[in-house]
């Protein structure tokens, strides 16, 4: 069996630390080096670190001050002697068998990455899982997957670790997945996908709420205009994919700095109106938006403060729900 290493990032996370390493413990693929990267948390996580590493040869310690998710999956990336990587949020948990499952496909295929659905799990209520599905695709395959709705997290996949090689997270930026992951797939020969839902993303109180708008929101458009350039030169084919998911990213902060009430302190708040209005043909017939948001971008259109107001009762409607689950 080849090592695999699985980095988890661990802040603060006390109250869900032993759940996830837990299910990584369990795993029935055994030959794992599972590194817990402590990024300086405050509370007890650093001591649940510690007493793991006690309990089990498997898992090495790491302790370092704080940096963000990216500084310490690069420390684990550094750290890692496993032919293959694997990430964990520390506040979600994973399937007995994923990374069985993972490493099966993976070999099966002669594939270069692996990845397996993500079943999302929101306080009262009960998930809905998929339709299992098997795909084997080449890069440009698994980068139109990407850009129609499949997570671009790291923490459902499987990589070779040579995908890596000069390949770290930027620090210092949000969407630090999205800043990646497809210089990563453009690497790939092959790669296996599973929509069996492995992993448990675990939605908290405030997840699906719309914080605050800060610059640093920015990083999620400067992250999809830079997967733009590279797919525009190496998979033209998919350029109109490609698009659609920078118009996307242009939403994202702007729903963010309207919800707020911040148009004036976003510096780019006319420059993010008038990119999206340049862009209406392509939002319209991009199948990632919903027919609501494609009313609601027409709105807008005509309306700042028709547009405004969709938001905020959209995303109002969306809270007063989760507050009641």
């Amino acid at each position: 069996m080849d090592l695999i290493s699985v980095i988890v990032p661990v802040y603060n996370v006390e109250k869900y630390l032993r759940k996830c390493i837990d299910s990584i413990l369990s795993q029935t693929y055994t030959n794992l080096e599972i590194i817990l990267v402590d990024d300086g948390s405050v509370d007890n996580s650093d001591k649940i670190c510690d007493e793991y590493k006690e309990k089990d040869s498997r898992i090495v310690v790491i302790h370092k001050e704080n940096g963000g998710a990216s500084s310490a999956r690069n420390v684990g990336l550094d750290m890692a002697h496993g032919k293959y990587i694997g990430f964990i949020d520390s506040d979600d948990y994973i399937d007995s068998d994923m990374y069985e499952e993972l490493y099966k496909n993976m070999q099966d295929n002669n594939a270069d990455l692996s990845i397996c659905g993500i079943l999302n799990l929101y306080q009262g209520t009960e998930p809905k899982r998929n339709i299992p599905d098997k795909k084997v695709m080449l890069a440009a395959g698994a980068i139109k997957l990407m850009l129609t709705g499949l997570t671009v997290s790291p923490c459902n996949k499987l990589f070779k670790r040579k995908l890596f090689k000069d390949i770290r997270y930027p620090t210092g930026k949000t969407a630090e997945d999205a800043f990646i992951l497809i210089e990563i797939l453009l690497k790939c020969d092959i790669v296996a996908f599973t929509s069996e839902e492995k992993y448990y993303y675990v939605h908290r109180g405030n997840s699906i709420t719309t914080r605050k708008y800060h610059k640093s929101d920015d990083d999620v458009i400067e992250a999809w205009e830079k997967n733009y350039k590279l797919i525009s030169e190496n998979c033209p084919e998919l350029e109109s994919y490609a698009i659609s998911r920078v118009c996307w990213a242009y939403l994202y902060v702007l729903d963010k700095v309207v919800y707020a009430d911040m148009e004036k302190e976003c510096y780019r708040t006319n420059e993010i109106i008038k990119f999206i209005k340049n862009h209406i043909r392509d939002i319209l017939n991009a199948e990632i938006f919903s027919i609501k948001k494609k009313v609601m971008v027409l709105f807008l259109y005509v309306s700042l403060h028709l547009y405004k107001r969709c938001i905020k009762y959209s995303l109002n409607v969306k809270r007063k729900v989760f507050k009641q689950r």
